[in-house]
């Protein structure tokens, strides 16, 4: 049995390159109906491709590589797949980025003489893209922080509810 069917490269890939701790790749459908999925694949450190992820639909032409380090480099090829299991050439290899952690927050100051409460502020981050602040908060240096507040300006004042006295 001689065997002429291929299935051509999957073409237009493109991957993001600012989305916080994930990647987008996408790329233009396949033009064979017979394709039944989309098989995405990362480049390891050792230069080996290993699959990510599927997606299986013909005209679904994107997907999420989530759960990934901050400011990082990452390298992608996608594998069209028909009904029979026959594969395709790897595409062209793309390369996304995640998003650089924002920068620390510069000259922060906290009162020590409020009654029950503290009163924060700190110089407005240089980044454009910063929009808000989180707060986070802990009973002691060894304990679990609690998120507290989400406030968009440069100041928050945490009003104390309850005396901790013993």
């Amino acid at each position: 049995l001689v065997k002429t069917f291929f299935i051509n490269p999957v073409e237009s890939v493109f991957a993001s390159l600012e989305y916080p701790k994930s990647v987008k790749v996408f790329w233009s459908p396949h033009p064979k109906p017979s394709v039944s999925k989309y098989i995405i694949q990362r480049q390891n450190k050792d230069g080996k491709f290993l699959n990510v992820g599927a997606v299986k639909n013909r005209l679904f032409v994107e997907f999420f590589d989530k759960d990934l380090e901050d400011g990082q480099k990452y390298r992608y090829q996608i594998i069209a797949e028909n009904f029979m299991g026959d594969k395709s050439r790897p595409s062209v290899i793309v390369e996304g980025k995640t998003k650089d952690l924002p920068k620390e927050i510069a000259n922060v100051r906290v009162s020590q003489n409020l009654t029950r409460q503290i009163e924060l502020s700190w110089d407005k981050s240089q980044a454009e893209a910063e929009i808000a602040y989180r707060i986070y908060a802990s009973t002691n240096r060894n304990a679990t922080s609690k998120f507290i507040a989400h406030p968009t300006n440069t100041s928050y004042v945490h009003k104390i509810q309850t005396a901790n006295l013993k």
